[in-house]
């Protein structure tokens, strides 16, 4: 496949390629990039990984690469406590990776978890809400 130029085009392509296409570590070669968080959009992340709200645990649909089987835990944890994810050769965390999944969109603001524990993403757990708020919960 060629790189596109359009936005549209990119999604339409990954939404519309074999999952086994999208499987690779680094799609860059394929024509597939993710400049910016929100051009991995709803319909490629569900291709990829399940969420279960009720547990906040991400899981791989299939492999995403050598070693790691379909139904594994995605991700693990970063340094500073948060689920991270590596997805289409970028990485999310899995609170907002849990938001997208859950309500089909990107959050507009910051991810709050609730209960202050960075790995519970649970969707009961999280909240999108401004900078300000989420500072007043320390």
């Amino acid at each position: 496949m060629q790189p596109s130029s359009s936005l549209a085009e990119r999604n339409e392509m990954l939404v519309n390629a074999p999952i086994s296409s999208l499987r690779a570590t680094r799609l860059s070669a394929r024509g597939f990039t993710a400049d910016r968080k929100d051009q991995v959009t709803f319909e490629v992340a569900a291709r990829l990984i399940s969420y279960d709200a009720a547990t906040g645990v991400l899981t791989w649909r299939e492999s995403p690469r050598y070693g790691i089987p379909a139904g594994a835990i995605a991700g693990g944890k970063s340094g500073r406590g948060y689920v991270v994810v590596s997805l289409l050769g970028r990485k999310f965390t899995g609170h907002r990776l849990a938001w997208l999944l859950h309500y089909g969109a990107w959050p507009t603001q910051v991810i709050d978890h609730i209960n202050r524990d960075k790995a519970d993403n649970r969707i009961a757990n999280l909240r999108d809400v401004a900078q300000a708020v989420n500072l007043k919960n320390r």
